[in-house]
C-alpha cells in the first residue's frame, strides 16, 4: 500500500476512535438521563429503545455514525446530528452537554 494510503486508514481510524470517544463521554450520559435504557451490544454498537417518538429499537453504531431503526429497517448516516435531533430536541441543558465536533467554530 501507498504512504498517502496509510495515512489515510490511519486518519480514518483515528477519526472513529473519536466518534466512539464524543459518544461515550457526552452524547451517551445525556440520553441515560433522559431515561433512555441504553445497551452496549459489543464493542461497536449500543442499543436504545425510543417508543414515545415511535421510532421503536434503535441500534448506534458512533464509529460509523450510523443508526439502524430497527421498526423501520433503515439505516441513517449521520447518526449523531439524528440523535441531537430526534432524542435530545427539545431538552435544552442535555443538548448543550454533547459537545458537537462537526461545528464550524
Amino acid at each position: 500500500m501507498s504512504e498517502a494510503g496509510k495515512e489515510y486508514r490511519q486518519f480514518v481510524k483515528q477519526r472513529r476512535e473519536e466518534r466512539y470517544s464524543q459518544f461515550v463521554n457526552s452524547t451517551l450520559p445525556a440520553i441515560k438521563s433522559l431515561g433512555y435504557e441504553v445497551i452496549q451490544r459489543n464493542d461497536y454498537g449500543f442499543e436504545f429503545i425510543v417508543p414515545k417518538k415511535g421510532f421503536g429499537w434503535v441500534i448506534f453504531y458512533p464509529k460509523g455514525d450510523r443508526i439502524l431503526l430497527c421498526k423501520q429497517n433503515k439505516w441513517i448516516y449521520g447518526g449523531f446530528s439524528w440523535i441531537r435531533k430526534h432524542i435530545l430536541k427539545g431538552n435544552g441543558s442535555m443538548q448543550n452537554r454533547c459537545t458537537d465536533y462537526y461545528s464550524a467554530s
